[in-house]
């Protein structure tokens, strides 16, 4: 299924990246919101793919169908 990108600004070691923004323009003026406040760089990154796990495995236990709740 396709989703939507999305860009980071990030720090080189500084904090993990937390808000996504959906244009490049947006991030571009963050970044360099954040280089005017703090100095050094600020990088915008962009998302290319993304992974996702789907599968669940369950095992059932022998006392399943004897729980008092």
């Amino acid at each position: 299924m396709k989703q939507t990108g999305f860009f980071l600004v990030w720090r080189d070691g500084g904090g993990t990246p937390t808000h996504k923004h959906s244009t490049l323009a947006a991030a571009r003026a963050e970044a360099e919101r954040l280089t005017l406040m703090h100095g050094g760089e600020f990088h915008v990154l962009a998302s290319v793919a993304t992974a996702t796990k789907r599968n669940v495995d369950w095992s059932e236990h022998d006392h399943a169908e004897e729980l008092p709740f």
